[in-house]
C-alpha cells in the first residue's frame, strides 16, 4: 500500500495527554535526620523563632519549608503525645517548637529558649525555667504526594503538601507540565496513532516487537500551523495528510533485524516475539526511541560535506518515507552554528507525557523534541 494513502487511512486515537510521573517520583529518595522539639510559651513564639534564626542560622542549602517550625498539642503525632503532654499541660499556653538540622548544643539552646518556658501551672512569671527536649527524626526532603505528607504528619511531624513547589531535581513544575501538555494535545492522537501502525508494521514484517516511535519538530509544527492560518486552509489539507509534514522519522522496534540475534532471516510472525530471551533480543539501539535517533542523527551526518551515505538495511516502506522526506525539513531545521549544549540537564527541559494506554511521548524545548511511542498490549 502506498505510504500517503496509509497516511490518509490513519484516524487520531482518543485520549487526553497524561502526566507521567519521573522515576525518581515514582521510587523517591528519602532522606531523614535528627531534630529537637521542646514546649515553650505560645505567647513568645514570634519571638522564638527570631532567636533561633538569629543565633542558630539554618542550612540555606536544605531547605526544610514543609515542616512546620510549631506544632499545637492537637497536631502532634499520637506516639509523642505520652512523651510531650504531662499532666497539667495547657494547649492554650504552650506550643511545640522544632529545631532542625544543623543542630546546637543543648546547653546553647537551653540558654536561649529558656525565657519562653511554658507558665507553671499556678500562673505565677516564670522565667529561665530548664527546658525539655526531645529527640525526632524528621524528612528532609518535601513530600511528592498529600498521601505522604499525611504519613510522615502521622508518624514523625507536621509536614506541609506544596503541590506548586515539587522538588525541582525530581519533577517538573506544574506550570512547565501544563505548557507542554496543551502544545501536544491537539495532535498527539494522530501521532501516537502513526506510531501505532508503525508498531504493527514492526510486527507483522518479523523485524522487531510490536512497538513504534515517531519524532515531531515542534517549530516545523508551528511553521505549518502559521502557513495554514495565513492560507484560511485546514490543517488537515494537502490530500489529508499535512499534519505529517512536521514529522521527522519514524521507527519501529528492530531487535531481531541483526543476524547475530540468530532470527535472520525474519518469518513473520516471529516466534520470539512472543517470549522474551535475551539471546534473541538484540542490542538497546535496535529499540524503537533508538532506532529514531539514529535515523536523524544519520541523516543529519550525511547532509555535512564530503560525508557518505549510510547503509541501512531492513528499513519499512512508512520508515523509508519519512526519511527521504526529511532531505529538506531536517536540514531547515539544523541551526547555522552549532549551540553550546547545556551544562545542566534537569526535569526543567523536559515533561514526559503520555496518551493512555498508547505509550510514551516526550516533549522538549530544543530542536526535535516530540517523541511518540505506540506500543502494542
Amino acid at each position: 500500500m502506498d505510504v500517503e494513502e496509509i497516511l490518509r487511512g490513519i484516524e487520531p486515537l482518543e485520549g487526553q495527554v497524561t502526566a507521567i510521573r519521573t522515576v525518581q517520583e515514582t521510587r523517591p529518595r528519602e532522606d531523614y535526620a535528627d531534630a529537637y522539639i521542646t514546649e515553650v510559651n505560645v505567647k513568645c513564639a514570634s519571638k522564638v523563632i527570631k532567636v533561633l534564626d538569629s543565633r542558630f542560622p539554618r542550612d540555606s542549602s536544605q531547605p526544610l519549608s514543609h515542616l512546620r517550625r510549631f506544632a499545637k498539642h492537637n497536631q502532634l503525632p499520637e506516639h509523642l503525645r505520652p512523651i510531650l503532654l504531662h499532666e497539667g499541660s495547657s494547649p492554650a499556653q504552650t506550643i511545640f517548637v522544632l529545631v532542625s538540622p544543623p543542630l546546637p548544643d543543648l546547653e546553647s539552646l537551653q540558654d536561649a529558649l529558656s525565657p519562653f518556658a511554658p507558665p507553671n501551672p499556678a500562673g505565677e512569671e516564670n522565667s529561665n525555667n530548664p527546658l525539655t527536649f526531645h529527640t525526632i527524626r524528621i524528612p528532609l526532603q518535601p513530600p511528592l504526594t498529600p498521601v505522604q505528607a499525611d504519613a510522615w504528619s502521622k508518624s514523625m511531624w507536621p509536614v506541609v503538601y506544596n503541590p506548586a513547589a515539587p522538588r525541582a531535581m525530581i519533577a517538573p513544575p506544574p506550570h512547565i507540565l501544563a505548557r507542554a501538555r496543551d502544545s501536544i494535545q491537539p495532535k498527539a492522537g494522530r501521532y501516537l496513532a502513526l506510531a501505532q501502525r508503525v508498531a504493527d508494521e514492526a510486527e507483522r514484517s518479523g523485524l522487531g516487537r510490536r512497538v513504534g516511535a515517531v519524532v515531531v519538530d515542534p517549530d516545523l509544527e508551528a511553521t505549518i500551523a502559521e502557513q495554514a492560518a495565513t492560507d484560511d486552509n485546514d490543517n488537515d489539507n494537502d490530500n489529508g495528510i499535512h499534519w505529517s509534514d512536521a514529522v521527522v522519522a519514524v521507527a519501529g522496534d528492530g531487535r531481531y533485524s541483526r543476524a547475530d540475534t540468530g532470527t535472520e532471516p525474519p518469518n513473520p510472525p516471529n516466534q520470539y516475539a512472543t517470549t522474551y530471551s535475551p539471546d534473541h533480543e538484540g542490542g538497546p539501539e535496535l529499540h524503537a526511541l533508538m532506532r529514531a535517533v539514529e535515523l536523524i542523527a544519520s541523516k543529519r551526518r550525511e547532509d555535512r560535506p564530503g560525508s557518505s551515505a549510510t547503509n541501512r538495511p531492513c528499513l519499512t516502506d512508512v520508515e523509508r518515507y519519512f526519511l527521504s522526506k526529511s532531505d529538506t525539513d531536517i536540514t531547515a531545521a539544523q541551526p547555522t552554528e552549532p549551540e553550546p549544549e547545556s551544562k545542566e540537564s534537569t526535569p526543567h527541559g523536559s515533561a514526559a507525557l503520555a496518551l493512555p494506554g498508547c505509550g510514551v511521548p516526550s516533549f522538549g524545548e530544543d530542536g526535535v523534541g516530540w517523541i511518540g511511542v505506540g506500543a502494542g498490549g
